[in-house]
Order: C-alpha cells, then sequence, then structure tokens
C-alpha cells in the first residue's frame, strides 16, 4: 500500500506532466499556423504571379491569324505546302495551290483565278511572284492553229474537244465524265482537277476554252437526298448527311449560306459548292 505522502507526490508528478505537455500548445497555438499561412500564402501569390505573366506571354505571342506578304521575290511553283501555310493558307488550299502551279505561273490573272487564295493575300502576293516568261511559248502546232473560236466546254461533244490543242479522246471522254458528275463546270480552271491536265496543258487549252455557268445542273438543298447529294465530287456522305439533318431541324433551308450551320462546312468547301446548289 502507497502511503498518502507517496500518493500526493504522484499526483503532483502527473499534474507537472500534463501541464509541461499542454502550455506550449496553448501559447504557440496563433503564432505557429500564421507563420506557415504566410509562407503558404507568399507561395501561392507568386505562382499566381507567374502564371499570370505566362499568360500575358501566351496571349501576346496568339496575334490574329494575319495573311502575310513574301519576304522575298518568289517562284509559285518552287514553294511548299509549308510556305504557302507560312503565308497564312490552311493546309486543304495550300495542297490545292501546289496542285495548279506546279508548273509555274504566267500571269497575274492566272494567279487570281486559283479560288483557293483569298483576294487579300492575292494582294499581297501578286507582286513579288515570278511569272512565267511570255516570250517561252512552245511552238504553236498545227492543231493549235485549227482551233479559231472558243469551246464551251459545258456543251461541247467529244469531237469538238479533240479539236483543242493536247486533248485525244482519251482526255476529252474524262472531260466529259467529270462534267458529268460535276453537273457543270463552274470555272475552267476545274479542268486541272483532272489527272491528265496540268498547268501546262490548261495554258494550252485556256485561250480556246469557256465556261456557261447557266448550263450547270443545280442541286435543291431543300429538296435533295443525301445520296444524290454524296453523288457530286466536292460533297462526302458524311456532309451530305449533315445538309439533310440540318434542313429538317430548319424545316427547309431559307438561304444557301445557312448550310455552313454544318461544323463539316467551311468557307473554302462553301466558295466551292455555291455554284451548285440552288433552293
Amino acid at each position: 500500500m502507497l502511503s498518502v505522502n507517496t500518493k500526493k507526490g504522484l499526483f503532483l508528478l502527473l499534474g507537472l506532466i500534463v501541464v509541461v505537455a499542454i502550455l506550449p500548445r496553448i501559447f504557440l497555438k496563433d503564432e505557429i499556423p500564421q507563420i506557415e499561412i504566410t509562407k503558404i500564402s507568399e507561395g501561392h501569390l507568386s505562382q499566381l504571379d507567374k502564371r499570370k505573366t505566362d499568360v500575358r506571354s501566351i496571349v501576346k505571342k496568339r496575334p490574329g491569324k494575319r495573311f502575310k506578304t513574301p519576304v522575298s521575290r518568289f517562284y509559285p511553283e518552287k514553294y511548299s505546302i509549308n510556305e504557302w501555310m507560312d503565308l497564312g493558307l490552311s493546309r486543304k488550299q495550300s495542297e490545292v495551290v501546289c496542285r495548279m502551279v506546279k508548273n509555274g505561273v504566267r500571269s497575274e490573272s492566272y494567279l487570281k483565278k486559283i479560288y483557293v487564295i483569298p483576294q487579300e493575300l492575292f494582294e499581297l502576293i501578286k507582286d513579288s511572284v515570278i511569272y512565267q516568261s511570255a516570250g517561252a511559248t512552245e511552238t504553236i502546232s498545227s492543231k493549235e492553229k485549227a482551233v479559231s473560236k472558243r469551246i464551251e466546254i459545258n456543251s461541247a461533244t467529244k469531237e469538238e474537244l479533240i479539236t483543242l490543242p493536247g486533248v485525244g479522246e482519251y482526255i476529252a471522254g474524262r472531260i466529259i465524265d467529270y462534267r458529268s458528275k460535276l453537273k457543270g463546270y463552274s470555272i475552267p480552271e476545274q479542268l486541272m482537277e483532272l489527272k491528265k491536265i496540268d498547268l501546262t496543258l490548261y495554258n494550252k487549252l485556256e485561250p480556246h476554252i469557256s465556261v456557261d455557268g447557266s448550263l450547270i445542273n443545280k442541286i435543291n438543298i431543300n429538296s435533295a437526298t443525301s445520296e444524290e447529294l454524296a453523288a457530286h465530287p466536292y460533297i462526302s456522305w458524311n456532309v451530305a448527311n449533315s445538309i439533310v439533318k440540318i434542313r429538317e431541324q430548319k424545316g427547309g433551308y431559307r438561304n444557301l449560306e445557312e448550310i455552313k450551320s454544318s461544323v463539316l462546312i467551311d468557307e473554302e468547301l462553301f466558295t466551292k459548292l455555291k455554284p451548285y446548289i440552288s433552293l
């Protein structure tokens, strides 16, 4: 059995231990967390300041899309897809331009007719383009001399097309087949969408051909089925379906521009389709 004095000593010792353990927590309660909070706050503030700076620098590095002037004079046929993209064209537009100029550009008027080059960019590059020498013309064959009038390619027969310079039965047949799929040519340059007609041949043909756009058999976008729309070379199955679905949602189109509600139809595609659609 413990004596009364021993018990008092033990209680006193336990009390001292409790006091020693609790007192630092009581007196330092406010001080320690404040230091930590201050440190954290300063750290967060510095990070936020850094983020703000980064955002500002990103914004400064993202100017609006603009067409650029070439740094020097250039041959269009020697420009790569990436170089055309550097001037402001999309990849698709650049691919079309490279295909249409691969054999050189002879005149400013031809450059202007390349439908994927916007007027704004045309104005910036026209004086920098090095055109093929007009004097470097090829010897005119007797067949070329025989062509005395322009042939309208939306109504021409195979026999009439064969009279054109550089056109035989095969190419004449391809021109007619593609004309049927397109439902008529809207511009002469569409002939270069045929694999056998490059810029060299087109330059021979251009003085001797014309296009009557009134002969195009237009597609009525308020009544055409998905199958009828998708039959056109410029309209994929997905684009055809989107045109029909949007028509159903709207209860019919009121103007041609409304087909651009489809995320699949950008300005470039709309420009190509416009001559071929009606209400």
